[in-house]
């Protein structure tokens, strides 16, 4: 076999190392590099730049993936939080009651008789909430009634289609109601209600009220 020079077989060795040369330029590459310890060292350095390691040319692809699975998992998140918001938000808005404010020209009580009275109200009305409070003067007492109306925006409004509510309050069960008050009770202290009946709506009252029964202590 014909010796070839260290010059020869240098330019050789990339097409070696990647195996892209014929079976008579590899025999004598091989013959050559049996003998020469320097080409084998350069083949050595050659091999190192030329090889990639298997996951080299995959990691970046895996990275990609990764990047995208992460974005469309993130935004399936804020998807599912903006839905649970917004559904929050109008189940909260669509279930809310709204007092609705007083109105003289609207909002009219009249007595139908054995303790029915007749609540009569605007339109964008849903309910109705009332109570009745014992004011005490001197031994005796007065049954006033306090009540307001209210709407919920996202819910049709005129539950009621007659214009009035009508609610009854049997004597022998709240004694005679002597006059009725419009105001938001919800939360108030009987006593702070008592109060400020100066200052609040007073939407009818009975003829010679206040009407004054003996005061009779719980119990």
């Amino acid at each position: 076999m014909n010796k070839i020079s260290c010059e020869i077989v240098r330019d050789l060795l990339p097409l070696y190392a990647d195996d892209a040369v014929s079976d008579a330029s590899r025999a004598l590459v091989e013959a050559h590099l049996e003998a020469c310890e320097n080409c084998r060292k350069v083949l050595e350095n050659c091999r190192a730049q030329v090889k990639i390691p298997p996951e080299s040319t995959a990691d970046p692809l895996k990275k990609v993936k990764r990047r995208q699975i992460h974005r469309i998992a993130l935004a399936a998140l804020a998807a599912v939080a903006c839905a649970a918001l917004v559904f929050g938000l109008y189940f909260n808005y669509s279930t809310r009651s709204v007092t609705v404010p007083y109105d003289a020209a609207t909002m009219t009580v009249a007595d139908a008789g054995d303790g029915v009275f007749r609540f009569y109200y605007p339109e964008n009305v849903n309910g109705i909430s009332t109570r009745t409070v014992h004011v005490e003067r001197d031994g005796m007492q007065e049954i006033v009634l306090f009540y307001y109306l209210d709407y919920r925006p996202l819910r049709d409004a005129g539950s009621f289609p007659n214009g009035f509510f009508a609610k009854e309050f049997p004597p022998e069960d709240f004694g005679e109601v002597s006059r009725i008050f419009y105001r938001d009770f919800n939360g108030v202290d009987p006593d702070v209600l008592i109060d400020e009946m100066d200052v609040t709506p007073l939407v009818w009252e009975a003829e010679g009220a206040p009407l004054l029964t003996p005061f009779t202590p719980a119990g």
